[in-house]
């Protein structure tokens, strides 16, 4: 019973949040694996002892998915719950008590009553006949604005929580009248893989058309038509900047559009060898790099005009990248067909979102319920009017005595 108590005490809330801050903080300045890599946090450890005591007794080269972050957070979330029952109960037990403790109270004294009364019963008053005297209260069910409020925060850290760690991030590369399979690791990247649930689907996507606006040099807008096929649904949509497309839980953000170019390699007695597209980044003043299966490398350099350089046996020559150019080595011929727009893709899977807007809300509608439409209580006693509100007391006793009926003298 004494371990449940220091358990849920304010102390050993205020401790846990500490922690969490802590922890928080130190995920921003220590490095962390999503961010430099696996082989850079092995480097880091190997030179120093503190880096491996962090990264690997701890857990801390991901604190997010660490096991101290994650049990302060069950312990944060379990102590939340306690509170909300504990506040709950206290409020609800408040408002079923009719009998107000009333001695504390401002007062006023009451002139004439029949005028008084009539007035706060067209105001809304609720009337009760105590023993006492009388109990008159308006907006009695305000205080349980509170009690949605604490309630918001269960959904905000639940959405939150779903959020991080169920979240997949996928990037995708696709050109038009090309079909991709979501996880085909030639044109996609997962970028960030969840922790509680693994994303398994691997669909097929074809790029069927694409209308762009610039303005300037500058993207203004994106129109895609995709076309999206499994083993068991055929579906169609169409997706635009800040407008993704949504299937079984994945959105298609489009996040901007290059060039591509269609290549085929044949040897010198006319066969094909290879062929493909190879894509240029220049969007993000990104160079890329191409190896195809006769040793031969490419590389597409972002410059004013896109050039592309290839290297084969030892021999490295510098070309610019067009349509309907043919360039010739000692063995093969590299004929680039044509030239077909792109667009790079973040597809996003995740949970807990529509959770957290109900928390949002929950918490607006609570702090607007409970300051909006404060409780005021009013008791009397022979001649004497108590008063009370949850918020601005003094301009409750204006408007009491703007009422008429009362004096302001006591």
């Amino acid at each position: 019973m004494k371990i449940k108590k220091i358990i849920y005490s304010l102390k050993f809330n205020a401790l846990i949040f500490s922690l969490i801050i802590i922890l928080l903080f130190l995920n921003v300045i220590i490095p962390q694996e999503r961010n430099i890599g696996t082989l850079k946090i092995k480097e880091l450890s190997s030179k120093s002892k503190a880096y491996e005591f962090l990264f690997f007794k701890l857990g801390f080269k991901d604190i997010p998915k660490s096991y101290p972050f994650l049990i302060l957070i069950f312990l944060f979330y379990l102590q939340l719950l306690f509170f909300i029952f504990k506040f709950s109960s206290k409020v609800l037990n408040k408002i079923k008590a009719k009998r107000p403790n009333y001695e504390n109270w401002e007062n006023l004294k009451l002139k004439e009553q029949n005028i008084f009364f009539e007035r706060l019963r067209k105001a809304g008053f609720k009337e009760f006949n105590l023993k006492e005297g009388k109990y008159l209260v308006l907006n009695e069910y305000s205080p349980l604005g509170f009690i949605l409020f604490h309630i918001s925060f269960l959904f905000l850290l639940t959405g939150g929580i779903l959020l991080y760690y169920t979240r997949e991030e996928i990037y995708l590369t696709i050109a038009k009248d090309q079909e991709v399979f979501l996880r085909d690791s030639s044109f996609s990247s997962i970028k960030r893989s969840p922790l509680f649930l693994r994303g398994e689907e691997n669909f097929l996507i074809f790029l069927e058309d694409l209308e762009y606006v610039y303005e300037g040099k500058d993207l203004k807008d994106l129109n895609l038509k995709l076309k999206i096929k499994d083993s068991s649904s055929y579906f169609e949509g169409i997706c635009k900047i800040n407008y993704p497309l949504n299937y079984k839980g994945y959105k298609f953000y489009p996040l901007y559009k290059d060039e591509a170019f269609l290549i085929e390699i044949q040897n010198k007695e006319g066969y094909l060898v290879e062929k493909g597209i190879i894509f240029s980044n220049c969007f993000e003043k990104e160079n890329t790099f191409y190896k195809f299966d006769m040793e031969i490398e490419a590389e597409i350099l972002c410059q004013e005009e896109i050039k592309i350089k290839i290297k084969y046996n030892e021999k490295e020559d510098l070309f610019t990248l067009k349509e309907n150019f043919k360039i010739s080595f000692e063995n093969y011929d590299i004929y680039i067909k044509g030239k077909i727009d792109w667009i790079r893709f973040m597809v996003v899977k995740e949970m807990g979102g529509f959770i957290l807007i109900i928390g949002f809300l929950l918490g607006i509608l609570g702090i607007s319920f409970r300051f909006l439409f404060p409780k005021k209580e009013i008791f009397f006693i022979e001649d004497t009017v108590y008063f009370k509100s949850d918020y601005f007391n003094l301009s409750y006793k204006n408007y009491l005595e703007n009422l008429g009926g009362v004096d302001g003298k006591t």
